[in-house]
This record gives C-alpha cells, sequence and structure tokens, in this order.
C-alpha cells in the first residue's frame, strides 16, 4: 500500500507553525519549532494489516525530492562495532528499508 500527502512548506512559514494534511486513511500533522518540525500521523485501523513500516520523501523548495534514510537496514547490520563513518554510509533510503518506529531530537 502506498498512500501520499503532501505538506506545503509554504504553511509552515513564519506566523503558521502547524501544517496538516489527510488522504487514503492517513492523516499527517506538521508542527514547526524553531530549527526542526515534528511529524505526527495517524493511519486508520483497517490500514493497518501487515503494516511492516513506512518511508518518508521530502522535497526542498528547488523541487529536489529523497527519501529520509533509515539507519537499520535488512541487508547491512550495525552492530557495536561499526563506528560513526561507516554508519553514514550504511543509512538506507526509507522507501527501501521501512521506518518501525522512530524519534528525532
Amino acid at each position: 500500500m502506498f498512500i501520499a500527502l503532501e505538506c506545503i512548506w509554504g504553511n509552515l512559514m513564519p506566523g503558521n507553525h502547524t501544517a496538516a494534511s489527510h488522504n487514503g486513511g492517513l492523516t499527517l500533522k506538521v508542527y514547526r519549532g524553531d530549527r526542526s518540525i515534528l511529524i505526527a500521523f495517524n493511519l486508520d485501523e483497517q490500514q493497518t494489516r501487515n503494516l511492516a513500516g513506512f518511508a518518508i520523501k521530502v522535497t526542498d523548495p528547488d523541487g529536489k525530492s529523497e527519501f529520509l534514510k533509515n539507519r537499520l537496514s535488512f541487508t547491512r547490520p550495525i552492530t557495536s562495532e561499526t563506528t560513526m563513518r561507516q554508519r553514514e554510509n550504511i543509512r538506507t533510503p526509507s522507501n527501501e528499508a521501512p521506518l518501525q518506529k522512530f524519534r528525532w531530537v
């Protein structure tokens, strides 16, 4: 299943601290901070069958798009021996290694 939502960055300009969208049972709300955003979403219960994870695609104001990267992958494991530099090179686009849980600070 693929559900696309688009939050227009223009809606998050000074004065507007939130933007929201809903499509296909998925609700997305974005909260703007000073140097970061909080993404909150909800998926209708009937859409969660066989849900293994999700991907997030971002598009910058110039129109360039890319998927957020996941530090976990099915094919390239990270262990306690993996250096920070190696970890950066291992990150996989979330459309190839779906996010299953996230928390950004």
